[in-house]
């Protein structure tokens, strides 16, 4: 039996070519979605006619049109071209506008409405698919690299991550911020790269300069996971502002997308952030300090050393191991894990929060602000203040810097007198006995220093962080 012929309807074509088709009108951008590929192309009036040929658009039209004659002539075919084009123009840019082309972590390909905006998202993350299997290899890894309570609260994440990337795009996504700190080739950069990112969409992204300030994020806000590896950036960084960021990125829905020649728009996205630093280095200091506002977002590991082979072509062999096994491993995870009472937590975040107590303890060797209280004090010492100094942050912000001999200490610390009075008042948590709060005039915050340096090894920093132990919340 002959296959039926479709009869050639012009209507359908320039319908189904619309149905496929978006308009930015910010950049003058048309879109096409090709049915075979679902990939999204770019196109302009001479592709457009040329669609419609291919198609045979045009074909019974001229017939109609001729009635038996030659053909159109030049100027009539290419009138019909351009009524065309005009009825696509008219119908594309009054129903088909978006505001936004691109792509957003963790949302599918296709249109995406949120927040009144209408993104076209060209590409949408590829995730890991769970399957029974062995995962003995996994297992055994990311025991040695989260040794004891650490390894069910990261299993208790990745299930956490996974899960809600494959709800709705627009049904809430909060996580907090893993921060896995350990010694050089101990596994955790593998873990990012053959486990994290993979199970989280396949894109990835460095999200260091958007954390410390940097306006534009485009690249960060189309990755399926943010990542801050340790690497030669500028210690010098301000952490109010990271901090600040750190938490907005946990707590906050909707994100902000800054792209440059695009309008800047805010949406919902699925992206962890993921922190990756090693002992020892002056990137210590992207710990937040463990404030009440901050505490309950992030969770912070201090890794062990995970076994992993060695020999020639060690990687690649390691790298085939670990693709193997991630299905089986994530099927675990999803379906056979029993976490022991105290993880699962019946906050936003769905975790109990966690810092590991020797963290605060490497955070605070490289903290700044146990330097500002030396020079504070040394500074007392120098001119015979009593005990009981004290000053407002900008007022001794102008002392400080108004001393040839201690400006540029001071400066190198804290660049302004907001930054100063942040180091102050982590003082008065970490220092108490040192430096005090008190309310001066017109309410400007007050800080009194005793001037009097402590034995380190009478007393503790205090707080249930410092005992030796490992705690929950």
């Amino acid at each position: 039996m002959a296959p039926k012929v479709r009869k050639l309807d012009e209507k359908y074509v320039l319908d189904t070519f619309i149905a496929r088709t978006w308009h930015q009108a910010k950049r003058n951008r048309f879109y096409y979605q090709d049915p075979k590929t679902g990939e999204f192309l770019e196109f302009n009036e001479t592709v457009f006619i040329q669609y419609l040929s291919g198609e045979g658009f045009f074909k019974s039209m001229e017939a109609a049109v001729t009635k038996g004659k030659a053909g159109l002539s030049q100027e009539e075919a290419k009138r019909l071209r351009a009524l065309s084009w005009k009825e696509f123009l008219h119908r594309v840019i009054r129903d088909k506008q978006v505001d936004w082309v691109g792509e957003i972590g963790g949302i599918p390909k296709g249109l995406y409405v949120d927040n009144g905006y209408r993104c076209l998202i060209e590409k949408g993350p590829v995730y890991v698919e769970p399957k029974e299997g062995d995962c003995s290899f996994l297992e055994k890894f990311m025991s040695q690299l989260f040794p004891g309570i650490q390894l069910y609260i990261m299993e208790e994440w990745i299930v956490r991550v996974y899960t809600l990337k494959q709800q709705d795009p627009h049904a809430p996504f909060l996580c907090q911020i893993p921060i896995l700190v350990g010694d050089r080739d101990c596994g955790k950069s593998l873990a990012k790269d053959e486990i994290f990112i993979p199970l989280f969409g396949g894109r990835a992204a460095d999200a260091i300069s958007f954390i410390t300030g940097s306006v534009f994020n485009s690249e960060l806000i189309r990755a399926d996971i943010g990542i801050i590896d340790d690497q030669n950036f500028d210690t010098r960084f301000d952490q109010d502002v990271t901090a600040d960021r750190m938490k907005k990125w946990a707590a906050d829905l909707n994100k902000r997308i800054e792209q440059k020649y695009q309008p800047a728009i805010n949406v919902h996205a699925k992206i962890p952030l993921l922190v990756i630093l090693n002992t020892g280095s002056k990137n210590l200091r992207l710990l937040p300090d463990l404030t009440e506002d901050i505490r309950d977002k992030v969770l912070a590991f201090l890794c062990g050393k995970a076994e992993v082979p060695t020999g020639k072509n060690h990687e690649l062999e390691i790298q085939k191991i670990i693709r193997k096994e991630l299905p089986a491993y994530l099927y675990r995870l999803l379906h056979k894990r029993n976490p022991p009472p105290g993880i699962v937590s019946k906050g936003r975040f769905g975790i109990t929060s966690y810092y590991h107590p020797e963290l605060l303890k490497m955070r605070e060797e490289e903290d700044y602000a146990p330097a500002v209280l030396e020079l504070v004090e040394n500074y007392m010492a120098l001119n015979g203040f009593a005990p009981g100094w004290s000053k407002t942050s900008g007022e001794l912000f102008q002392e400080l810097t108004a001393d040839p001999d201690r400006r540029t200490a001071l400066i190198s610390l804290c660049r302004n007198p907001k930054a100063l009075g942040w180091q102050l008042s982590k003082l008065t948590r970490i220092r108490p006995e040192r430096v005090e709060k008190a309310c001066g005039k017109h309410h400007s915050m007050l800080y009194k220093f005793s001037g009097e340096p402590v034995d380190p090894t009478a007393s503790t920093k205090p707080g249930k962080e410092t005992d030796g132990k490992v705690h929950l919340g």
